[in-house]
């Protein structure tokens, strides 16, 4: 998947999202599968704190010394603290919102010679460019997207990689 086909299946998900969200029930969304489990807000919940890790790493990566080091964070004790269960759908599809603005305006100006640069995990050491990043964080999106609206055919489950 070439930079602008991300940039594209990225800004369709930003636009759709809001009005599948705005269609789920309270209750559907507010279910939880198990007591330890996600329901649909808590998952969108995460998929904000992903955005927000994310679009550090896309801005950071383009100015920091070669490799960009960068540290994982803790998903769970995230959803726990940032009590997405005790929030509004819609408080919570604001954020994710805003913060794939974010991401979609920094990736948008990305020189295409910075899609190579490297980057590593802090913790497994696993090396990737900016761009596999890039593209990761788009599958990561749809995978859990997938999770919250199993039955829609869209773009959500089109070209999942």
């Amino acid at each position: 998947m070439n930079h602008h086909q991300i940039l594209n299946e990225l800004k369709q998900l930003v636009a759709e999202v809001p009005h599948l969200i705005s269609t789920h029930p309270t209750d559907v969304l507010n279910h939880k599968p198990s007591p330890s489990g996600w329901s649909p807000k808590e998952i969108l919940g995460h998929l904000a704190d992903s955005a927000l890790h994310n679009w550090q790493r896309f801005a950071k990566a383009q100015y920091a010394s070669q490799p960009f080091v960068f540290e994982p964070y803790n998903q769970d004790q995230l959803v726990v603290v940032n009590r997405y269960q005790q929030q509004t759908a819609a408080e919570i599809l604001s954020l994710w919102v805003a913060l794939n603005h974010q991401i979609l305006y920094v990736i948008s100006h990305m020189p295409e010679e910075k899609l190579q640069y490297l980057t590593v995990n802090a913790c497994s050491g696993q090396q990737n460019t900016l761009h596999w990043l890039m593209e990761d964080y788009l599958t990561h999106l749809k995978h859990h997207l997938q999770q919250i609206f199993p039955n829609t055919p869209d773009a959500i489950h089109a070209n999942n990689h």
